[in-house]
């Protein structure tokens, strides 16, 4: 029996390289889903100091330390690890996040064949689950997605409180999705549109993370050509040979309808690129997705984005912007959107993964004393936040987001692309006004959008409709009714008594 199992896992394998199929492995030890692990830090109080002295914020320098790891009733201790802070922005907080590296003092010294952790305190978020939620959607979807998990941390016996663990992309992460490991894996930081402006050989837009000593680029300089500089006539193909196609639309579908405004196709950021040597091709891998689901500081409502046209206005994001261009590629990533929130991104699949995530997590957060300090949140926000807006960089509870998202998705997906004839507007829906109630009646099988403008021409209401819907206008008066079912979108005037 065991020799069967080797020869299933052998044909995996090798159908994985042969076709660069992802595979997400198990979320097993140390990132276990329906328990809460502890994990504890000893060190020297001196380097603890130091780290935490505002003088040494940006240091990348590990101190020694003792790692102690508590799950249920099994126990790991390791000693003579690396433990540094960790994170850009996110080292001035009061709730720091931290990086474990097993190996720094000690080489080839593992846990549960990991080199290293991330410990995110995830202090902008009132749910401190976002990006766990997230990496779980892009997961469903078959994209190679970071295994999370939560646990609580302590460090010379303080509680620091709830963290988020967070696998490590190095060598093994993409022998475990790839099946291979040898390729040159890229960190992207802000500024990497992939235009034709951007320097392959520059580390501090593409830090490459294997090979260095070699540091040969020329596949990311290919890619980047054929990007920027292919002919239309040639494009299609030049790009099929070069980048993962499939696997580039579906993590843009999923970073526009998750609300990622701080990846790619919006602020040109956190993500990596992998040249996969089972394929040739490129590979784009997701990073550092906590800025979704809700999360917004720049004013943006990422609810209503639209689509097809999400990366910020007035430059250029050529992996999102060019490849919408090629009809075949356009159609592949509506059927992407349309699947993800048909399948996954919707209240059936994923509401239940946040309520247990907040039922396991809620009780030690009680306890979590860092967890108001960066912006005053309490066990209350932590509730209402499932729902409502708690902060103002925060103006969406995770539920009512996923829920609008999908929604306005839905409305703005182009059901031509889909196979779907198109609708004719007037024989499904009916705008009427009876006094100041405003009357929708649709029968169109697509839900219906209405957003309502006074004389002003500001927005005063706004409602998804799905069979029918009254609305109350507040005064009497010119109002603009704007519907939008599918691709077509229609104004009404309306003059309410």
């Amino acid at each position: 029996m065991l020799i069967g199992i080797l020869i299933i896992a052998v044909n995996l394998i090798f159908y994985a390289e042969l076709k660069g199929q992802v595979l997400n492995p198990a979320y097993e030890v140390p990132f276990e889903q329906n328990n809460i692990a502890t994990v504890k830090i000893d060190m020297a109080q001196v380097d603890l100091n130091w780290m935490l002295d505002k003088a040494n914020w940006y240091s990348d320098v590990y101190k020694t330390a003792n790692f102690k790891y508590y799950l249920n009733n099994d126990s790991v201790l390791i000693n003579n690890i690396g433990f540094r802070l960790r994170g850009n922005t996110s080292r001035q907080a009061d709730k720091k996040s931290f990086k474990v590296k097993f190996s720094e003092f000690a080489p080839g010294t593992e846990f549960y064949g990991l080199s290293k952790l991330n410990l995110k305190g995830a202090h902008n978020d009132p749910l401190v689950m976002r990006e766990h939620i997230s990496f779980r959607l892009l997961r469903a979807i078959e994209l190679p997605a970071t295994r999370t998990s939560h646990v609580k941390l302590y460090v010379n016996n303080e509680f620091m409180g709830v963290y988020l663990n967070i696998e490590q992309i190095d060598k093994r992460y993409l022998k475990s999705r790839f099946a291979n490991k040898d390729g040159n894996l890229y960190k992207c930081f802000w500024g990497a549109d992939l235009t034709v402006g951007n320097d392959a050989y520059d580390n501090g837009l593409f830090e490459l993370e294997t090979n260095k000593l070699t540091n040969d680029r020329s596949d990311l300089e290919n890619f980047l050509d054929v990007l920027n500089n292919s002919t239309f006539g040639n494009f299609r193909d030049n790009i099929y040979k070069t980048l993962n196609v499939e696997g580039a639309l579906k993590y843009l579908a999923v970073e526009v309808l998750i609300g990622h405004w701080d990846g790619y196709a919006y602020n040109k950021n956190n993500f990596y690129l992998y040249q996969n040597t089972a394929t040739g091709k490129m590979e784009v891998i997701p990073y550092d997705v906590d800025n979704t689901l809700g999360v917004d500081f720049i004013g943006r409502d990422w609810t209503d984005r639209n689509i097809y046209t999400w990366s910020r206005t007035n430059e250029s994001r050529p992996l999102f912007e060019n490849l919408l261009v090629v009809d075949e590629f356009y159609k592949m990533y509506t059927e992407f959107v349309n699947q993800f929130i048909t399948n996954y991104y919707n209240q059936d699949y994923i509401f239940d993964v946040i309520d247990s995530t907040a039922q396991l997590i809620r009780p030690a957060l009680l306890h979590d004393t860092y967890y108001s300090l960066d912006y005053g949140f309490s066990i209350s926000d932590f509730d209402d936040a499932l729902k409502n807006q708690v902060a103002n960089h925060v103006p969406w509870g995770i539920k009512p987001f996923i829920s609008l998202r999908n929604a306005s998705a839905a409305i703005q997906i182009n059901q031509q692309a889909l196979g779907i004839k198109a609708i004719v507007f007037d024989q499904l829906v009916d705008v009427n006004l009876l006094g100041r109630k405003l009357q929708i009646e649709s029968q169109s099988i697509l839900p219906i959008q209405v957003k309502l403008f006074d004389a002003n021409g500001r927005m005063v209401n706004q409602a998804i409709v799905h069979s029918y819907k009254q609305i109350v206008l507040p005064n009497s008066g010119l109002y603009l009714v704007q519907v939008r079912m599918g691709n077509e979108v229609k104004v009404f005037k309306k003059v309410a008594f």
